[in-house]
Formats: C-alpha cells, structure tokens, sequence
C-alpha cells in the first residue's frame, strides 16, 4: 500500500458524521491527485467497506463537479450492489434523478429519494442543503409545483445553516433562491450578499461559484424589474378604470341634460313667454350648477373656477324662480 492511499485511509471521515459531505469535499481540495486517490482506496479490497464507501462519495462528488454524467451514473450502477443499503446512497439516487437540472419531471422523481435520505441523516446540513436547493431548481421552473413544499424547504436550509461549522456560501445562495421564489426581495438580496461574501477565494472553483452567485443575484434584480412593471401596469389600468368610469358618468350626465332641455322646451311652447322664460332661466341654472358640479368631482377644476360658475348657475337658477 503507498504512503499516499495510508494517509487517504487514515484521514477519511466516517460516513456517520454530521459533516461527512463537507470532511469529503475539504480532502478533495487538499489532494494532488483526489480522482486517483480515491480511485485507489476505492479498488483496494484490504481497505475497510467504510474507507471504500468515503473514497466511493468523493469520487462521486468529484465527477459531479466536474459535470460528468455518463461515468456517474455508471460508478453508481457499478457500486449499487455493495453500497445500496448505505443511507448516504440515497443522495446519489437524488442526483440520478435531477441531473439535468431543467427538467421538471427529473425534479420532482428527485424529491421521494431526497426525503428519504433527510429521514435517515436529520442532521447532516448538506442532506437537508440537498433537499431544499432542489426545491429551488423546482420552483424556478414550475413555481406551482413547489408550493407545498417552500415552508420545508426554507426550515431544513435555515438548519443547514445553522449546522454548518463554517459560513457556507451555497447554502446561503439557495435560501436567496427561495426568498427570491417567495417574492421577499430584501432577504434574497441580503442572503445573496451573504453568498458572496462568504465564498472561499482560495478554493478551485470560486470563479464558477461566484459567477453562479451573481446570476443569481441577476434573477433577484430582475423579479424586482418585473415587480415595478406589474405594479406600473396595474396602477395604468386602474386609471383607465377610472378614466372609463368618468367617461361613462360624464355621457349619462349630457344625456340627462339634454332630456333636461328637450322637456323644457317642450313646456315652453305650451305656456305664456313671461312661463317660458322663467322656466329656461331656472332650467339652464340647474344645468349649469350640475354640470360644474359633476365636472369638478370627476375631473377636477380650480377651485375658484368651479366657484364661480357655480354661483353663476346659482343665479340663473334664482332668477327664473324669482322672476315676475
């Protein structure tokens, strides 16, 4: 056995820890060579089935970095005999499932293994992590589809959160995701920030993490774009509403006055002229005075303005009541 697959051996977390995925992940980085590395552990029969077993998941987290599917899946099927009662398999399964990241059916397949796997590691931040970014990538697709689960979703990343040992920047950039979902602006703004911040600049892969970050921030930028537009367009249809409201009150009105005129002119040419002119008189004060009024209510007029014509009315209106 070479000093390199002893000290791989000896360093291996157990899968029972809280923090195996994270203890994994942290050898990957420290390795020269962790694909051979663990590939050796791995094909060594003397090695432990637990050794075996942690050399198998980083292998795996490895090639799923990496975007490797094909070989994934086949280490998956290969290793499923000898492995598949492990709980920590399920998260596997989880990952066969939702692959192609924007398929919905694959999503929702992902979720009944996802569970299974919280059931069995309640404690683990990155199982629940698993589960609620998966919900994420759902909701992003077919926000309906999600709506009974963003309440478990949001407790078990929070938990995840609050677990870690260290600030996990992923883990803040999905919770930014689900605010995002939910409409609440502010908290994914400031998860995402958070994000960001928290990121390891050392790490490998922190170009791509952080490129991913900022399209999320992007998204979050752009549902508050999208939540100004319905808002602008709600407040023009209201006012074409109201516009049409006025419009129509506006018709009623002129039609009213001009029954108004017809019927007084009507009993005009039936009655003496002193009648008949203290009738007109009277009627184009009632005219004048509702109209002003109705005018001003609807549309609105300087308030001297609508004084004044309204006094005007108000004279015609005595004047033909008042007349000898």
């Amino acid at each position: 056995m070479s000093n390199m697959v002893q000290l791989i051996r000896e360093t291996l977390p157990s899968p029972q820890d809280p923090h195996f995925g994270q203890n994994i992940r942290h050898l990957d980085t420290i390795l020269d060579q962790p694909e051979r590395d663990f590939r050796s552990v791995l094909a060594d029969q003397t090695a432990s089935r637990v050794e075996r077993f942690a050399c198998l998941y980083g292998l795996l987290t490895r090639l799923r970095r990496e975007y490797r599917f094909r070989e994934y899946r086949e280490l998956v099927r290969e290793s499923e005999a000898e492995f598949g009662s492990e709980p920590r398999f399920e998260e596997f399964r989880v990952v066969l499932a939702r692959w192609t990241g924007d398929d919905a059916r694959g999503l929702r397949s992902a979720i009944e293994p996802s569970e299974r796997v919280v059931a069995l590691l309640p404690q683990d931040p990155g199982v629940l992590h698993q589960y609620s970014e998966l919900i994420a990538s759902l909701g992003e697709i077919d926000p309906m589809a999600v709506r009974s689960y963003m309440e478990k979703a949001f407790d078990r990343v929070s938990t995840a959160i609050d677990l870690a040992p260290n600030r996990n920047a992923n883990y803040y950039s999905t919770r930014a995701r689900l605010f995002n979902l939910k409409g609440d602006l502010e908290s994914a703004r400031a998860d995402i920030a958070r994000a960001i911040a928290s990121e390891n600049t050392r790490s490998s892969d922190y170009a791509r993490r952080i490129s991913k970050y900022e399209s999320i921030r992007l998204l979050i930028v752009a549902r508050q774009q999208q939540l100004d537009i319905e808002s602008k367009q709600r407040a023009v249809l209201a006012e074409l509403d109201q516009f049409k409201a006025q419009q129509l009150s506006m018709l009623g009105l002129l039609a009213a006055l001009i029954a108004l005129l017809a019927v007084t002119a009507s009993i005009a040419t039936r009655v003496s002229a002193d009648q008949a002119i203290r009738l007109i008189t009277a009627s184009g004060g009632v005219i004048v005075v509702t109209f002003v009024a109705v005018t001003a209510a609807l549309v609105g007029s300087p308030v001297r303005r609508v004084a004044l014509t309204l006094a005007v009315g108000a004279v015609l209106l005595l004047a033909g009541i008042l007349m000898p």
